[in-house]
């Protein structure tokens, strides 16, 4: 049995895989985290969200990642697959750097650094599903 991913193959899997991420972090932003917060006390939303946010930027970093190289096989260096890269690269900041920053300025209840610090972090979000958006259509 041969196995033979050609363009087409490539460009069917990009437009599976940004839709699948674009949808999983629309529903966790519209769904999920305002059912927990409007459902849970304060203490208990703040472990439930720390325990997902890391999750769910692992699983945007994975499929950030999927995403990157299959628009890279189909495009090589173009704005579409800096673009894909460019998402990838602020998962990662996002998940290794803003969200433990956020977390400690909120456990240390330093509320105006923390509001800049999650106001970023939502910016970079806004970004990345703009930039999503843009390679989805272009691709």
């Amino acid at each position: 049995m041969e196995f033979n991913l050609n363009i087409d193959h490539l460009i069917a899997l990009v437009e599976f895989v940004i839709p699948f991420l674009l949808g999983s972090l629309l529903f966790f932003t519209i769904i999920i985290a305002p059912t927990i917060f409007s459902t849970l006390d304060a203490k208990n939303s703040r472990n439930i969200i720390r325990n997902i946010f890391p999750k769910l930027y692992t699983w945007s970093i994975i499929f950030s990642f999927i995403s990157f190289i299959l628009v890279f096989l189909i495009f090589n260096i173009n704005l579409w697959s800096i673009f894909s890269f460019l998402i990838l690269i602020l998962y990662i900041i996002s998940r290794q750097i803003l969200m433990p920053k956020i977390n400690s300025l909120s456990d240390r209840n330093e509320q105006k650094r923390f509001a800049q610090y999650h106001s970023l972090s939502v910016t970079i979000f806004i970004i990345q599903v703009i930039l999503l958006l843009t390679v989805y259509v272009n691709v």
